[in-house]
Order: C-alpha cells, then sequence, then structure tokens
C-alpha cells in the first residue's frame, strides 16, 4: 500500500474509457477495486447531444480531469479539431446535423487533428508536475491512428472478428508503449486506453463473456504493472463514464456514472472529474490550486 504525505509521492493513473462501476462489482475484480473503490455521477455539463439524448462526452470530460476547468472554461466541445474558420462552419445549425462532415471536408483537402494539448490554455497535471510521463492520453498526445480506425469501427457495420481483431492489437501496442515508458524517472505516470468503451458497444447483447474477459485482462493488467512500479506508488483508476446494464442488455449506452478506485483507504470522495486534479495536486505535494 502507498504511503502519503510526502512531497517526493509518485502517482500512477490507469485511465480506462467506458470502465462500468457495477460490471466490477458484479465480477469481483479485486485488483481494479483496490483499497478504496466508488464511482462518481457525470453532470450534465460533461454531455453533449446525440439522437439517444444527453449522454457522457469522452474528449470533455478528459480535459476537464486534465486541467482541473469545467467545460466552460476549457471550451473543448469535440474529438476533433480544424482551424478556427471551419470549426465556426461545422457547428453552424444547417451544418451541425448534417452526417459525414469530416469525410466532405477530407473530399477538399480539409482534415482535423485529433485534441491534443495544442488546443486549450490552460496548464495540465502533466505541465505543473515534472517530471511527468502520459502515455495515449487523450485530449494531450492519444496516438491519431487508434482513434481514426476506432472511428471507423462505429460507423461501418464490421463483422465481431474485426473489431476484437483491433481492439486487442490497440491494447497491445498501448501496452508495449506503457512498460517502455515506464523505465526511467517519473513523479507522474498516466495512460489511457479506449478499448473497453469499443468493446462495450459491440458486445452489447452479443457477448457477455467476451466482455468479461476484456474486463479481467484489464484487473491481471493493474497487478502486472504494481510488480514493476512497487508499493510506494500511489496508484488511481478511474473511468470517464460507464456503460448502462439492466436485466436485458448488459451494455451499450454511456452511463451517467463513473469508476474510480485508489491504493489506499481514504474517506475522500469525488464529486466530479475536477477533483481528481486537485487530489493529485495534493497528493504530489502541490497547493490545491495547481499553480
Amino acid at each position: 500500500m502507498a504511503k502519503l504525505g510526502f512531497s517526493n509521492s509518485r502517482v500512477f493513473i490507469l485511465a480506462l474509457d467506458g470502465l462500468e462501476y457495477e460490471l466490477v462489482v458484479r465480477w469481483n475484480l479485486r485488483q481494479l477495486m483496490q483499497e478504496t473503490f466508488g464511482k462518481y455521477p457525470i453532470p450534465k455539463h460533461y454531455m453533449h447531444e446525440t439522437e439517444e439524448g444527453l449522454t457522457p462526452y469522452t474528449p470533455i470530460i478528459w480535459v476537464s480531469f486534465l486541467t482541473g476547468r469545467h467545460p466552460k472554461e476549457h471550451n473543448v466541445k469535440s474529438m476533433w479539431k480544424y482551424n478556427g474558420v471551419w470549426d465556426k462552419i461545422r457547428r453552424l445549425p444547417i451544418i451541425s446535423w448534417v452526417k459525414g462532415k469530416r469525410r466532405i471536408f477530407k473530399k477538399f483537402g480539409i482534415k482535423p487533428q485529433l485534441i491534443n494539448r495544442s488546443h486549450y490554455d490552460f496548464p495540465t497535471i502533466f505541465d505543473i508536475f515534472q517530471p511527468s510521463k502520459a502515455v495515449n492520453f487523450i485530449g494531450y498526445n492519444a496516438v491519431t491512428e487508434i482513434w481514426e480506425h476506432m472511428n471507423l469501427m462505429f460507423k461501418k457495420k464490421l463483422e465481431m472478428k474485426k473489431v476484437e481483431q483491433f481492439g486487442w492489437e490497440a491494447y497491445h501496442k498501448i501496452c508495449e508503449l506503457m512498460f517502455r515508458e515506464m523505465n526511467g524517472e517519473w513523479r507522474l505516470f498516466a495512460v489511457y486506453f479506449p478499448i473497453l468503451d469499443l468493446f462495450s458497444h459491440f458486445y452489447m447483447n452479443k457477448s457477455v463473456k467476451k466482455l468479461l474477459i476484456a474486463y479481467q485482462t484489464f484487473d491481471h493488467l493493474v497487478y502486472k504493472i504494481k510488480e514493476r512500479i512497487g508499493d510506494d506508488c500511489l496508484f488511481l483508476i478511474l473511468s470517464d463514464h460507464g456503460h448502462e446494464i439492466d436485466n436485458h442488455r448488459l451494455t451499450g449506452n454511456h452511463s451517467h456514472q463513473a469508476f474510480w478506485s485508489v491504493n489506499v483507504e481514504t474517506e475522500w470522495k469525488p464529486k466530479e472529474i475536477t477533483d481528481f486534479f486537485y487530489k493529485i495536486s495534493e497528493w504530489l505535494g502541490g497547493e490545491r490550486n495547481g499553480a
């Protein structure tokens, strides 16, 4: 168990897109649960409008995590960013509901960037605490190719076999980057995996067993990471949202709650995603305002 209260404490963050609290508990995944675990709500200002209604939106949530700022402050609204003129055009009422805008823009040679550190003004937790390392972290330095392929998965009706192949290839690629970057000096380390969200959408009503295997894989990954970093590092696991479950549908749509756990006993409980920015700053010996 990590020891806290020292300015030289280290923090490791395992960020899992779409990890559902109810499934972690149902399947009794002890490595993911750690000493303290729970769920926190996702308020409306971290959501966007879809055909199914308001749903938690990944880039908005994670940039708020990185900066400790609410969405109205950092102003990140989408996964992809064009230059200022084209961003304004695609949000015009007559254009915003048109499907396939990215494909149309691409024909004119207009390519977007995956949202990254250059697209907002506030410092991130990685900028404040040095040395730090971030691997494939959405809103900061995520691997564009992975997200381009994920977009194709959602837009095309692909065979489950192809979805699984891509998902596990992405998992192993991120693991390889993570274990390589773990070498060397760091106070803060964070890695982001998007594949649980992908599998949760595609396994809806199809394969509980395969989704369980994916969850168990991450449960074992926690054990392997802890073997490498030792017991004196604070280990934080969190998601940006979960997936709705009931007796008729295991998962699919984003739920309005998210999972978190830490490898110490604590009475502290987050009320929303921005709380983690300030708590990590405290763990690392910084000021609460993150300055």
